[in-house]
C-alpha cells in the first residue's frame, strides 16, 4: 500500500508497505522516497536493515559524508545518526527488509554494520525502487509483496556484481581489515574477531598490518576511534555527551574512552571540545 506523509510542502515522504510476509528468510517490509530539509539531524535504532541509494545533495552518515554517488546502510540495534547537508540536503530512496539470512548475505558484501558505501549502481537501484513504489496497477496485495521483494533480489544482484568488480583489483588482505575496521569502528569488535571472519589467525593478520601500515590492528583501531571521537567533539551541532561520545566512537566505558583519549591527545575529552570552541584544532 503507497502512502504520503508531507511534513513541510518541500520535504515529501513517499513510502509504500508489504501487507504480507512472502519469505521468513527476507522479507521486504517498505519501500520509500523522501527529500530532507537542510540541516536535519537525526539520532535513533531500529529494528529493521534498510539500505539507502542517494539521488541527490549530501549528507553525513555515521561521522561519514556521503552525496549521489554513495548509499547507506542501516543494521538492526546499531546507533544511527544522520545529518541532511545544510546548502545540499539530501534526496533517497530506501528499501526496508528483514529476515534470518540477511546477516549472511550483508557479511557476503562486507556491510555488516551502519556504514557509508561508494557504488556504481545507484540510479539503477533508485530506478527499480522508483518503478515499484509509484506503480498503481497492482492487483492484489500478494501481487505487491512479490513484486517489492523482487526489487531486493535486483538490488543485491547488483551488490553482487560490484563486489566483484572490486574483489578484481585485488586489494590486500591489510586494506581489507582497515576497511573494515572504518566501517565498523562504533561497534563491538575486537582484532580476533576480524581474524575469524578473515580465515587468518591473530598473528598472521598482525604481521600483514604491521608490513602495510606500521601500526598493529589494534593500534589502528583506537587511532581511527580517536580521530572519529574528535569530530563528535568539535560538532557544535550534536552537543553529545562524552559518555554519548563514547558510545558512537565504539568505546563501551567512558572511563576507559576518557583515558585512551588523554593519552592520544594530551588532554581529556572536555578540554578538546573546550579548545575547539576557542581555536581551531
Amino acid at each position: 500500500m503507497l502512502f504520503y506523509n508531507r511534513f513541510a510542502k518541500n520535504y515529501p515522504i513517499s513510502y509504500r508497505t508489504s501487507g504480507v510476509d512472502v519469505s521468513a528468510d527476507i522479507s521486504v517490509v517498505e519501500i520509500g522516497h523522501n527529500r530532507t530539509p537542510a540541516g536535519l539531524y537525526q539520532t535513533l535504532k531500529r529494528d529493521v536493515y534498510i539500505l539507502h541509494y542517494i539521488e541527490s545533495g549530501k549528507g553525513i552518515f555515521m561521522n561519514e559524508p556521503f552525496d549521489k554517488s554513495n548509499g547507506y546502510l542501516v543494521v538492526p540495534k546499531e546507533l544511527e545518526v544522520i545529518i541532511s547537508d545544510n546548502e545540499e540536503p539530501y534526496e533517497s530512496y530506501w528499501i526496508m527488509f528483514r529476515g534470518s539470512t540477511a546477516p549472511k548475505l550483508l557479511a557476503q558484501l562486507e556491510m555488516k554494520h551502519n556504514c557509508v558505501f561508494p557504488f556504481a549502481h545507484n540510479r539503477e537501484c533508485i530506478s527499480f525502487i522508483k518503478d515499484a513504489l509509484f506503480r498503481e496497477d497492482y492487483s492484489n496485495e500478494y501481487e505487491e509483496a512479490y513484486n517489492l521483494q523482487s526489487v531486493f533480489y535486483r538490488i543485491i544482484a547488483l551488490h553482487m556484481k560490484d563486489s566483484i568488480e572490486k574483489d578484481s583489483m585485488l586489494p590486500s588482505i591489510a586494506q581489507k581489515v582497515a576497511s573494515y575496521i572504518e566501517k565498523s569502528y562504533y561497534s563491538t569488535i575486537t582484532i580476533s574477531d576480524i581474524a575469524k571472519d578473515f580465515h587468518i589467525s591473530r598473528n598472521y593478520l598482525y604481521a600483514l598490518f604491521k608490513q602495510e601500515y606500521g601500526v598493529s590492528p589494534q593500534d589502528y583501531l583506537i587511532s581511527y576511534r580517536i580521530e572519529m571521537a574528535k569530530k563528535l567533539l568539535k560538532n557544535t551541532r550534536t552537543q553529545l555527551s562524552i559518555s554519548e561520545v563514547a558510545s558512537s566512537a565504539g568505546f563501551d566505558n567512558p572511563l576507559y574512552f576518557s583515558r585512551i583519549f588523554r593519552n592520544r591527545t594530551g588532554m581529556s575529552p572536555s578540554e578538546y571540545r573546550k579548545k575547539s570552541k576557542q581555536s581551531k584544532i
